[in-house]
C-alpha cells in the first residue's frame, strides 16, 4: 500500500521559489541583452547559467517533492522520488520508529520549508537518508547499513501496515540500494577520475571565454584571424569571430563528455582519454586566442 506525506508546504515554497529564480534568469538576461562584450558581461552570463542550473534542479526536485510516496509491500518498503526508488528489504530492517526530533538532532540534507531530502546526520544514529516534509512527524527505518527518514501523513497506519506486512514474511529477495534508469544515473557519475578531468576541461573553457571577453573592448573592428607557415597573416575578420576558439572548445567538450559517458561502462579508459583529449583541445585554443587578442 503507498502512503503518501503531506506535501502542500513544500509544494508551495518549492513553487515560489522556482518562479524566483526564473524571474532572476530573466532578469539576467535581460540585462545582457545589447550590452558590450566585456568581463562584466561574462560575469553576468555566468551568474545566469548558475542560476538556469539551480533553476533545473529546484524544478527537479520539486517533481521529486510530488511524487514522494512509501510503498509497504511484503518484501520491503519502496520510497518513491522522481523517477527512482530507493529499495529497503524488509529482513534488512533493525527498526521503524518515531525521530523524536526533541531529543535527537537532525542536520544536514536539502531543501526548503516543507521538503528536506538527501544526505543528512542524526544524533545518536549517525548519517541518513532524508525523503521528509514535516520533522515533527518524522519515521526512523534503520537497516543494518544505513537509515531513512521518513514523513508518511498517517503514521499511525503506516505503523500498523508495517508490522503486518512483516509478519507475513517476504517472498523475494530484493536488493538494497537506489533503482534509477541508466539514462540518469550513468557510470560515469560514480567516477571521481572522470568528474574532476570533466570539471578541469570545464573551467579552462570557461576561463578562455573569460579572457576573451576581457581583451575584446581592446581589439579593433577587424583583426588577423590566421597565419600562414611564415608567419605572416593570412586571413582577416570581424574581432567577434575571435569566440569561434572558445565556442568550438565548448562544443568539443559537450560532445566528449556525451561520448565518454556512454562508453564509461565498457570502456572506462575510453573515457578518460577523451576527457583528457577535451583538456588538450582547450589548451590549443588558449594557445591560439592568446596569438590573436595579445
Amino acid at each position: 500500500m503507498d502512503w503518501r506525506p503531506r506535501k502542500l508546504v513544500g509544494l508551495l515554497w518549492g513553487l515560489g521559489l522556482l518562479a524566483a529564480l526564473a524571474w532572476t534568469d530573466y532578469s539576467l538576461l535581460r540585462g545582457a541583452a545589447g550590452a558590450p562584450v566585456s568581463l562584466a558581461l561574462f560575469g553576468r552570463l555566468l551568474v545566469a547559467a548558475a542560476a538556469l542550473v539551480l533553476t533545473l534542479f529546484v524544478a527537479y526536485s520539486l517533481c521529486g517533492l510530488a511524487s514522494l510516496a512509501y510503498r509497504i509491500e511484503r518484501n520491503g518498503i519502496i520510497i518513491r522520488w522522481a523517477a527512482g526508488e530507493e529499495v529497503v528489504p524488509m529482513p534488512e530492517i533493525v527498526a521503524v520508529e518515531p525521530l523524536r526530533a526533541a531529543s535527537r538532532r537532525l542536520a544536514g540534507g536539502i531543501g526548503w520549508p516543507g521538503c528536506r531530502f538527501g544526505q543528512g546526520r542524526l544524533e545518536g544514529v549517525g548519517r541518513v537518508q532524508l525523503y521528509a516534509t514535516q520533522a515533527s512527524r518524522a519515521l526512523l527505518i534503520r537497516t543494518r547499513e544505513r537509515s531513512y527518514v521518513i514523513t508518511p501523513a498517517n503514521v499511525d497506519g503506516f505503523m500498523s501496515d508495517y508490522h503486518t506486512r512483516r509478519l507475513l514474511g517476504p517472498i523475494a529477495r530484493w536488493k538494497a540500494g537506489k533503482r534509477v534508469p541508466a539514462v540518469l544515473d550513468p557510470s560515469i557519475r560514480h567516477d571521481r577520475l572522470a568528474g574532476w578531468l570533466g570539471l578541469a576541461g570545464l573551467l579552462v573553457n570557461l576561463g578562455l571565454f573569460g579572457f576573451v571577453a576581457a581583451r575584446y573592448p581592446q581589439l579593433a573592428p577587424r583583426i588577423v584571424l590566421s597565419f600562414d607557415p611564415r608567419g605572416l597573416a593570412d586571413r582577416i575578420g570581424a574581432s567577434t569571430e575571435v569566440f569561434l576558439l572558445p565556442g568550438i572548445g565548448l562544443a568539443i567538450l559537450l560532445v566528449n563528455a556525451i561520448l565518454a559517458a556512454l562508453v564509461h561502462r565498457r570502456e572506462r579508459i575510453l573515457a578518460l582519454l577523451l576527457l583528457c583529449n577535451t583538456l588538450v583541445v582547450q589548451a590549443l585554443a588558449w594557445i591560439a586566442a592568446r596569438r590573436l587578442v595579445l
